[in-house]
């Protein structure tokens, strides 16, 4: 009973300890994407809002922000750190924080602060900076070992589950959805766990009815001229893009799911 009580960033403290989940290797692969600051402007934004979430979420932050501490979140860190770090590395960052992992000793104090979260992305660039820039062979065979009792998709999996324990607490307490939630994620563990089912048929019809949908939104937007001519050209291919809708497809079931929580 005493674990169920521990928070998800000491949980997370605990497991990297124990089982030394994190290498160079995982640093290395991280900084290999494609930079914050070479994403398209808008998926950035909204990238970089997702990832405040999570890590909000992961390091146990039970504070709300409103929409104008998120966006100049958002603005900070494309603006000071865009050039320098991948998406997934700014998540990455506050894992190796939370596992103890980088020369950091700011805390959040239960606020996702400009101060914080600078403090931990400088600290994860001397991190990734000091590590060698190739890895020896016997160094990866130790990790694998040492990686063995746990595989990422067992990690993923428990973030998944956090994430979804994460968002039914919101419920609870607030009866409302957040305004800003990783609804992709929530529906990776509501599907696994059996909590959403749906046949191949079910999946093409209600992909079809996002498609339509995100096609007629944009039809209405041009018509109530809310929209330039190149910005209506961009949410007609957004909504052509299949893995897009596929996207928007996950974040409204998930949406859905969590609704009828509400009372």
């Amino acid at each position: 009973m005493q674990n169920e009580k521990l928070t998800y960033e000491q949980k997370l403290q605990e497991q990297k300890r124990k089982n030394k989940i994190f290498s160079a290797a995982d640093v290395r692969d991280a900084s290999s994407q494609i930079k914050i600051c070479d994403i398209e402007s808008e998926k950035g934004f909204k990238a970089i809002a997702f990832s405040l979430v999570s890590i909000a979420e992961m390091v146990g932050i039970t504070t709300g922000t409103d929409e104008e501490q998120e966006m100049l979140l958002t603005a900070f860190v494309i603006k000071y750190f865009g050039n320098q770090l991948t998406p997934r590395e700014l998540v990455l960052a506050f894992e190796l924080n939370a596992a103890g992992k980088l020369d950091n000793e700011r805390q959040h104090y239960n606020t996702l602060n400009i101060e914080y979260v600078g403090a931990v992305l400088n600290a994860y660039i001397r991190y990734r900076n000091s590590l060698p820039k190739e890895q020896k062979v016997a160094e990866v065979g130790r990790q694998l070992a040492e990686n063995a009792g746990e595989s990422s998709e067992e990690y993923k999996r428990e973030q998944y589950k956090a994430m979804h324990e994460s968002m039914v607490r919101h419920i609870e307490e607030k009866n409302e959805l957040p305004r800003i939630a990783l609804w992709n994620l929530c529906y990776e563990y509501l599907e696994n766990a059996g909590l959403i089912v749906m046949t191949l048929d079910e999946k093409k019809k209600f992909f079809e009815e996002v498609k339509n949908k995100m096609m007629q939104d944009a039809n209405a937007r041009r018509g109530q001229l809310r929209v330039t001519a190149y910005e209506y050209q961009q949410l007609i291919r957004e909504a052509s893009d299949a893995k897009l809708v596929a996207f928007r497809c996950r974040e409204e079931l998930a949406k859905q799911y969590y609704s009828k929580m509400l009372k």
